[in-house]
């Protein structure tokens, strides 16, 4: 493979060459996903990681796509928590997907810290589906390594760092 012609063995994941193959795989352009790998690579470089992270690819990704952090301002109050919990999540686990369950459990954990009745199962479905939509979530079912089947959710073309730091400021 030609990522490890130029990065060290055992420097990425399955995983994050997954997520930078999902990520440029709408555009059909190889040139995409290797210039995300380099850029993930040097990321890593600069923060003196021995492994590129899927943070890493999402920085660089908002790198290469700009993404418009006053759409996530806009939102009203409990989809910012939502997705304030996907960020924080994410940025715990180190992966490029969490589980609905561990999203559902950090923002049950924000709206008790902020004293907020947290919202049902049923609604955090439809805050998915409209961050889904707006483009800045993206799913897809679990596979192996889960019992029975989970929603996975990935953040899109932006950090959880970043995205955790803007609602943080703005919640």
């Amino acid at each position: 493979m030609r990522s490890m012609e130029s990065i060290k063995e055992g420097a990425v994941s399955e995983d994050v060459l997954s997520m930078i193959a999902e990520i440029a795989a709408p555009r059909g352009d190889a040139r995409y996903a290797l210039e995300l790998l380099w850029r993930s690579g040097k990321y890593a470089d600069a923060e003196g990681s021995n492994k590129i992270l899927p943070e890493h690819v999402r920085k660089a990704q908002s790198d290469v796509l700009q993404f418009p952090i006053n759409i996530i301002m806009d939102l009203p109050l409990h989809e910012r928590l939502f997705l304030l919990s996907v960020a924080k999540a994410l940025k715990k686990s180190k992966s490029a997907y969490v589980t609905m369950g561990e999203v559902e459990s950090i923002y049950r954990l924000i709206c008790e810290a902020r004293s907020i009745e947290p919202r049902k199962h049923t609604q955090f479905w439809e805050y998915l589906q409209n961050l889904k939509n707006l483009g800045v979530l993206q799913t897809k079912i679990s596979g192996s390594g889960f019992k029975g089947k989970t929603t996975l959710i990935g953040l899109m073309n932006v950090p959880a760092e970043a995205l955790e730091s803007a609602l943080s400021g703005g919640i």
